[in-house]
């Protein structure tokens, strides 16, 4: 049985803060963060809350797909069904949280950014360990 320690978690923390594939993640993050918000406040005005955040969503995942693999995992290998497979159902649990938790507190404050924000909170370290962990592990299974 697997036990975590206290010094096996800040080690593991250690490790993940001193990789360099969790800073290019962050700025990926970023990237289609802003791509994201973008395209949701821009959709906000013309459709509902949830159409909105999951077409701004779908866009972002795209590009952050290739740019994780390519470049903030360099995960070089040729893609298989089951890299796509793990991506595609850890991008569909990421969407759902999401849009649910935007969906949630834009409900309950009116305020857009706020639920923005919350909700891209909640899925960035979700899909950080998902991605480095399970989808772009740089191993062909």
């Amino acid at each position: 049985m697997w036990i975590l320690r206290g010094d096996c978690v800040l080690e593991k923390i250690k490790c993940i803060l001193s990789d360099k594939s969790t800073y290019r993640f962050l700025l990926v993050g970023l990237i289609c963060t802003s791509l994201d918000f973008c395209i949701y406040v821009i959709l906000l005005g013309r459709t509902n809350v949830i159409l909105s955040k999951t077409i701004s969503m779908s866009c972002s995942m795209l590009v952050n797909y290739f740019l994780n693999k390519f470049w903030s995992f360099s995960a070089r290998h040729k893609k298989n069904q089951y890299e796509l497979l793990r991506f595609a159902a850890t991008q569909m649990a990421n969407m759902f949280a999401n849009v649910s938790v935007n969906a949630i507190i834009f409900s309950a404050t009116q305020i857009k950014s706020l639920a923005f924000i919350i909700a891209t909170g909640v899925a960035f370290c979700v899909n950080y360990v998902l991605q480095r962990f399970w989808v772009f592990t740089n191993k062909i299974n």
